[in-house]
C-alpha cells in the first residue's frame, strides 16, 4: 500500500511539473505569434515608402515640359490662326438674331463643343465704355433694350477663345491639355489685351475689338454677353 501511495504521489508532481513547464512553454509561443503579427501589419501598412529620388525628379520635369508645350501651341494658335481663318461676327448682329431665335441664332453663329453645353461665338464690333469695374469694360448698346455686353479685362474664366472657332478639338489633345490650352489662352487674354484696356481705357472711350463670347449664364437673364478680347484698338 505505501509503495503505491508513493507512487501516485510521485505521478502527481510529475504531472504539476508537465503542467508548470507547459505554461512556461506557452509566453514564449505568444510572443513569436505576436511578433509575426507585427511583421504582417508593418508589409501591409508600411510606416514609409522608399521611392528614388530621381524618378520623381524625371516626372516633375516631363509635367513642366508638356505644359511649356501646351504654352507653346497656344501662343502659335494666339498669333496665327485664332482670327485669321474665319470672319468674326458683328456682335450687334448677334445680339439682335438672339432676341428673335435664340436657337436659330446659336446653330447659325456659334459653336458647341459638346451635346448641351454652353454655345461660343467669335465676334467683332466697336462701342463706347459706359462703364468700368473690376470685371472689365461695360459697352454701350443702344437699341438692343436690355442687353448688356462686358469686354472682360480679366480674370477671364471659361473656354471661349479654346471653343469659339472650332479651330481646337478634344481628340488632338490629352483632356489635361485640353484644359491647360483653354487656360493659356485666357491668360494671353488678360496679358496682352486686358492690361491694355485697365490701363488706358476711360468711361466714354470708343474700342473697336474682336473677341470670343458666350452668354453669361451665372445671371441667370439670358441678355448678358460676355467677351474674352483679342484684339481691340482705342480712341
Amino acid at each position: 500500500m505505501q509503495e503505491g501511495a508513493d507512487s501516485q504521489s510521485s505521478g502527481l508532481r510529475r504531472a504539476r511539473e508537465a503542467l508548470a513547464s507547459g505554461r512556461g512553454g506557452a509566453r514564449p509561443l505568444r510572443w513569436v505569434v505576436a511578433c509575426v503579427l507585427v511583421l504582417l501589419l508593418l508589409v501591409v501598412f508600411p510606416p514609409f515608402h522608399v521611392r528614388r529620388i530621381d524618378s520623381s525628379a524625371r516626372d516633375l520635369a516631363n509635367d513642366h515640359a508638356a505644359s511649356a508645350d501646351v504654352a507653346h501651341r497656344a501662343a502659335q494658335f494666339w498669333n496665327s490662326r485664332l482670327i485669321s481663318q474665319q470672319a468674326p461676327t458683328d456682335f450687334r448682329a448677334l445680339i439682335e438674331a438672339l432676341g428673335k431665335d435664340p436657337v436659330q441664332a446659336s446653330q447659325r453663329y456659334g459653336r458647341r463643343p459638346g451635346i448641351g453645353g454652353a454655345w461660343f461665338y467669335l465676334v467683332s464690333g466697336e462701342a463706347h465704355v459706359v462703364t468700368i469695374d473690376s470685371r472689365g469694360l461695360w459697352l454701350d448698346v443702344p437699341g438692343l433694350g436690355d442687353w448688356r455686353v462686358l469686354l472682360q479685362t480679366g480674370p477671364i474664366f471659361g473656354s471661349a477663345l479654346r471653343d469659339a472657332t472650332g479651330l481646337l478639338r478634344l481628340e488632338d489633345f490629352s483632356s489635361f491639355d485640353f484644359n491647360e490650352m483653354g487656360a493659356q489662352l485666357n491668360r494671353l487674354s488678360e496679358t496682352q489685351v486686358g492690361s491694355i484696356l485697365r490701363r488706358d481705357a476711360r468711361v466714354g472711350s470708343q474700342v473697336d475689338f474682336v473677341a470670343a463670347g458666350r452668354l453669361d449664364n451665372v445671371s441667370g437673364d439670358g441678355h448678358t454677353l460676355l467677351l474674352a478680347p483679342i484684339r481691340v484698338s482705342l480712341k
